[in-house]
């Protein structure tokens, strides 16, 4: 439990940053690292993998996590774009994010079901679908994390 709060607190750091400012993307790369660390602690304790299912499931997951991250510099750019545009929101720039959200969850979606097959191959269908599990919990709890630092998007005030 200790390393989930770790990571909802490196998720917080990371949303509540300004979307530009020194030393910004240092920081934002510690903080991911240390995610990733803590993600990995958490996997590890909870897939309980023999000798030999960990030999083939962390190639694997080390490339579903490469793949994840390029999913993830997306998402970090989409919330950047939307922090910039925040208090002049247009119709078609709320159309424009919304789209992008859309295709950043199928993209996420779309590497789950890929990859599922290569954890099923690589560890079985139970140890598979437990990894699903606890991948997706801890997904959920980040986007909550991150649903729930971010300010609902508005119209921007009437000029008069």
């Amino acid at each position: 439990m200790g390393n989930l709060k770790r990571i909802l607190g490196a998720v917080v750091a990371l949303i509540v940053l300004p979307a530009a400012g020194y030393g910004q993307e240092a920081y934002l790369e510690l903080m991911r690292q240390d995610i990733k660390t803590q993600k990995v602690a958490i996997v590890t304790q909870a897939m309980e993998l023999s000798d030999e299912q960990a030999e083939a499931f962390w190639p694997v997951y080390r490339e579903y996590q490469y793949e994840l991250d390029k999913i993830g510099d997306e998402r970090i750019a989409l919330i950047k774009d939307y922090a910039e545009h925040f208090e002049m929101m247009t119709d078609e720039k709320a159309g424009e994010l919304a789209g992008w959200s859309f295709r950043l969850q199928e993209q996420r979606l779309q590497l789950r079901k890929r990859f599922h097959a290569q954890f099923e191959q690589a560890v079985g269908a139970i140890a598979a679908a437990k990894f699903m599990q606890v991948d997706n919990a801890l997904t959920m709890l980040l986007d909550l994390q991150i649903a729930s630092s971010l300010p609902l998007v508005e119209a921007p005030p009437q000029q008069n």
